[in-house]
C-alpha cells in the first residue's frame, strides 16, 4: 500500500492512527492504575489476615500449653476462628485456594485436646503444637500464592485465576459473562494491548519503504 498524503505531506493514515493510539494508551494506563489500587486493597486485607492468623496461632498454643483448660480462652479461640473464616470469605480470593489449609489450621487447634475431659498439657515442641505452627504457615503460604497469581504472575495465569474465581462464585452458565462483566477493565486492557500491537504492525506495513 502506498503512503499517499493529504496534500500537505502528511500521510492519510497519520491522524486516525495517532488518535487511536492515544485512546488505547489511555485505556491501558487507566487499567493499570485500577489494578494497582486493587492490589493495594487486597494486600492490606491480606496483611490484616496474617495478623489474625498469628493471633489465633498464639492463642491456640497458649491454650494447649496451659496447666489446665482455660474455658474463656477456648471461647475466644472459637470466636476468632469464626471471624477469620468470615473475613477470608470476603477477600477477592478463591475459597478453594485456601479452604483445605484453613480447615487444617483450625482443626489443629480445636479438634484434639480441646474442651476435652482428658485434657493433657502440651509441651511447646509437642506434635500438636508443631502442627498448629505448621498449618498456620501453610495457610499464609497458599494465600500469598493466590495473591501472586492474581496480581504478579504473567497475563495468562492472571486471566485463568480471575476466571476460576468468577466461576467458583457463580457456578452457572453465566460464568463467562460474569467474568467479562466483573473484569471488564482487565479484558479491555488486554484487548487494548493487542490492538496497539496490531496497529503498529499495520502502520509498519503501510509506511512506504525507502529506496
Amino acid at each position: 500500500m502506498s503512503g499517499a498524503s493529504q496534500g500537505n505531506g502528511v500521510p492519510y493514515w497519520f491522524y486516525p492512527v495517532t488518535w487511536i493510539l492515544v485512546v488505547l494508551g489511555w485505556v491501558i494506563v487507566n487499567w493499570q492504575n485500577n489494578r494497582r489500587e486493587d492490589r493495594k486493597e487486597v494486600r492490606a486485607a491480606l496483611t490484616k489476615m496474617y495478623s489474625d492468623i498469628a493471633e489465633l496461632e498464639k492463642a491456640g498454643i497458649l491454650f494447649h500449653t496451659s496447666k489446665s483448660q482455660d474455658y474463656n480462652l477456648a471461647s475466644d479461640i472459637l470466636i476468632m476462628q469464626g471471624k477469620l473464616s468470615e473475613r477470608l470469605s470476603q477477600l477477592r480470593i478463591r475459597g478453594s485456594s485456601y479452604s483445605n489449609e484453613l480447615a487444617f489450621f483450625t482443626d489443629s487447634i480445636s479438634l484434639e485436646n480441646f474442651l476435652d475431659a482428658n485434657f493433657v498439657r502440651q509441651s511447646v515442641s509437642s506434635p500438636l503444637v508443631n502442627s498448629i505452627r505448621d498449618t498456620s504457615k501453610e495457610l499464609e503460604s497458599v494465600l500469598e500464592v493466590e495473591f501472586s497469581n492474581l496480581f504478579r504472575a504473567n497475563l495468562f495465569i492472571k486471566i485463568n485465576s480471575w476466571y476460576l474465581q468468577t466461576k467458583e462464585r457463580n457456578g452457572s452458565l453465566r460464568t463467562f459473562f460474569e467474568f467479562i462483566g466483573k473484569n471488564q477493565q482487565t479484558v479491555f486492557g488486554f484487548l487494548a494491548y493487542m490492538a496497539i500491537l496490531g496497529m503498529l504492525y499495520y502502520v509498519l506495513k503501510i509506511i512506504p519503504k525507502s529506496g
